[in-house]
């Protein structure tokens, strides 16, 4: 159920960048990217065999970053942030 809810907050999210202005766009794929790309530090010396839990996570995690990506491409293919480049940066 929490995973649903979690689900539907990031549909929106994703509605948001494909409808909004370029400043609720860009804001809109920062969460995303912490939400689908995540900040995960890899340590060398954690070099173990994936476990199913792992293996279930990456299954998970790999569609997650490709919409992501789908959708960020796709802001930067629009028009209307080239004209407003302050946020481009971002």
């Amino acid at each position: 159920e929490k995973s649903k809810g979690m689900e539907e907050h990031i549909d929106a999210l994703y509605r948001v960048v494909h409808t909004s202005a370029p400043t609720a766009c860009t804001q809109a794929l920062m969460l995303l990217f912490h939400l689908a790309v995540g900040s995960k530090s890899s340590d060398p010396d954690d070099e173990e065999t994936p476990n199913d839990t792992e293996k279930k996570l990456s299954e998970t995690e790999n569609p997650r970053k490709d919409r992501f990506y789908r959708a960020l491409y796709a802001t930067l293919s629009k028009p209307s942030l080239i004209s407003h480049g302050k946020h481009l940066t971002m």
